[in-house]
């Protein structure tokens, strides 16, 4: 396995395995609504809020992108089979 798909192997395991964590996803959630909650009762200024919303952006991408991390590796593989 090259040096490039075994990192990609590496990653992809690594991504699997948080998103299959129901911990993980739970703690993403319980910051999803800390946020959102501070957003509507304790942020004052606009810096504030657009920060906090800033971080629910960020948060959201999280799985997202271990999802590509997990596809890049599946299509690496199915590439170097076919």
């Amino acid at each position: 396995m090259s040096d490039d798909l075994s990192k990609k192997r590496e990653l992809h395991d690594a991504a699997k395995e948080l998103t299959d964590n129901p911990a993980f996803l739970q703690a993403i959630l319980d910051l999803r609504r800390r946020w959102l909650d501070e957003l509507m009762t304790a942020a004052e200024t606009t810096d504030e809020k657009l920060a906090l919303i800033e971080r629910m952006k960020a948060l959201e991408a999280v799985p997202a992108e271990l999802k590509v991390i997990m596809n890049d590796y599946r299509m690496a593989a199915r590439q170097k089979h076919a």
